[in-house]
């Protein structure tokens, strides 16, 4: 069953009840319906203005508001151009005041996606098709003169503004990828940018389905703020992509011969035991160790390597992609439900601002790629070591990294080790080959750790991911609230404002009192 939260002040009274207008700022848990075929449990997020010591006051019985309500799955601006100038992108907007027929009033208007696909895709937005958009692009607002609002975006219902998505990666569809090479092209004075444009084709943010729903009733006020709010929002996940050369390098690289460190490789041979020993032991001159190893990509082909869930860092080869999953990138991971850490977040989390930062270092990342792909490939790997005293081989493994790994792999034993029992380090000697032609993927990687460096930087320094993004302004009988499930936009100083500042599936609103 979806939970839902709802904040208000402890010290709140009963809030008074109304025989005019309904209580649209209050969500039951019956309201919340379960609208698509991707359910799982909802992840809530409901904040507030910190709230003093004073004790809230309520207006009297009957106070009557002129109440505005609003919901649009995408406002802001892109390119420097206003979105809110573009005709369809308004959204749900309703305005009621006393007098108003029932003191009440709804309207649901989803996003003609066919309508303005063209206009913002040439401002860097990619919205999906419309059939594909169903569900994902609703826009919902009420508002009563008692004092409350309802304004909801994204997937939600088009009849209550209720939440019907999933904060799972699991199935979850896509809702826009954010071209941010074009959105950024004009940036100047960021060094990484300027390098990390030089090494990619194209860089965007993958967002996945988004809901958000911000109610409010504002017949009770603490320090000028409703003490009864209530945000939900999912987020289903956001990936950053990057289109780069370096993976089709990479490709054509692991299809052929693979160049290892014999040395190194020889080195962690003589450390395991029975083994290590035995070649120490071998006297009459240095030992040498040479090696044949090939590979073949073809498990690579359209797929992605590695492809679990928390899997922060993986290269899409038929699309020629490095792809980035911002959640558990930054220790925000999915959990067994396939649930986003990225939801729940307190209002205005910033990522890539601490505590939201990469787990580990970009050279780790480029290891575990290395290790997924070496896991990928150990049927199409195959190894011939061997190691000779003074020309002489005494001891040769041959077979599949596979083999090598697991133990089933030929060896054969010559000179001084022959009848040497190895079948207590068989493990151990597939673990060093291994390490040989992992390191090896390491160094076919290149500068695959530069281009993450400049991409978090990028993320960090001119880029502002903000999650559950919230404002709340107030005067003594007027209060605007607003609430995003996500908010992308230029740090202050990096570049004009107006470049990036795309705020996706937005509910606001404003109340202001008008009778006693």
């Amino acid at each position: 069953m979806p939970s839902t939260s709802q904040e208000s002040s402890a010290q709140t009274p009963p809030v008074p009840s109304t025989s005019t207008a309904p209580r649209t700022g209050t969500v039951t848990r019956r309201s919340i319906v379960a609208g698509a075929a991707w359910t799982a449990p909802l992840v809530v997020a409901a904040a507030s203005a910190p709230f003093a010591s004073a004790s809230p006051a309520c207006v009297p019985a009957g106070t009557l508001f002129n109440v505005d309500a609003s919901g649009r799955l995408l406002s802001g601006s892109l390119l420097n151009t206003n979105l809110n100038s573009i005709a369809g992108v308004a959204g749900a907007n309703v305005s009621v005041a006393p007098g108003t027929p029932g003191n009440a009033a709804t309207t649901s208007s989803p996003l003609n996606v066919d309508l303005l696909a063209a206009t913002l895709l040439s401002l860097g937005l990619r919205l999906p098709v419309p059939g594909a958009a169903v569900g994902l692009v609703n826009q919902f607002a009420a508002a009563a003169a008692a004092g409350t609002f309802t304004g909801a975006s994204g997937a939600v219902a088009d009849n209550s503004g209720a939440i019907s998505t999933t904060a799972g990666v699991a199935g979850a569809p896509q809702l826009a990828t954010v071209d941010l090479s074009t959105i950024l092209s004009g940036v100047t004075g960021s060094p990484a940018l300027t390098a990390l444009v030089g090494a990619i084709s194209n860089l965007s943010l993958s967002v996945g389905a988004v809901g958000n729903r911000l109610n409010v009733d504002a017949r009770c006020t603490e320090n000028s703020v409703p003490t009864v709010r209530q945000h939900e929002y999912v987020l289903s996940y956001l990936r950053a992509v990057v289109n780069t050369p370096i993976v089709g390098t990479l490709f054509s690289a692991l299809n052929g011969n693979l160049s290892i460190d014999t040395a190194a490789l020889l080195t962690a041979l003589r450390a395991i035991p029975v083994l290590g020993p035995a070649l120490n032991g071998l006297v009459g001159g240095l030992l040498s160790l040479s090696a044949t190893v090939t590979v073949s990509n073809g498990p690579l082909t359209n797929q992605r390597i590695p492809n679990g869930v928390n899997d922060p860092v993986s290269i899409d080869f038929g699309a020629g992609n490095i792809v980035v999953d911002l959640a558990p990138l930054v220790g925000l991971p999915y959990d067994g439900a396939g649930n986003s850490g990225l939801n729940g977040r307190p209002a205005n989390t910033r990522l890539f601002a601490a505590p939201y930062l990469p787990t580990v270092s970009t050279a780790l990342f480029v290891d575990a790629l290395a290790q997924a792909l070496v896991t990928a490939l150990l049927n199409t790997i195959t190894v011939d070591i061997g190691i000779s005293l003074l020309g002489l081989r005494v001891l040769r493994i041959q077979g599949t990294l596979a083999a090598v790994v697991n133990g089933t792999a030929t060896i054969t034993l010559a000179g001084g080790l022959l009848g040497l029992n190895l079948g207590p380090v068989l493990g151990e000697i597939g673990t060093a080959v291994r390490n040989s032609v992992v390191g090896a993927v390491v160094g076919l990687l290149g500068t695959t750790n530069v281009l993450l460096d400049n991409l978090f930087l990028v993320l960090r320094d001119v880029v502002a991911i903000t999650v559950n993004a919230q404002e709340v302004s107030q005067t003594p009988t007027n209060t605007s609230t607003d609430a995003s499930a996500l908010r992308l936009s230029i740090v202050p100083g990096a570049a004009a404002a107006g470049l990036l500042d795309l705020r996706l599936a937005r509910g606001s609103g404003t109340t202001a009192r008008r009778t006693p």
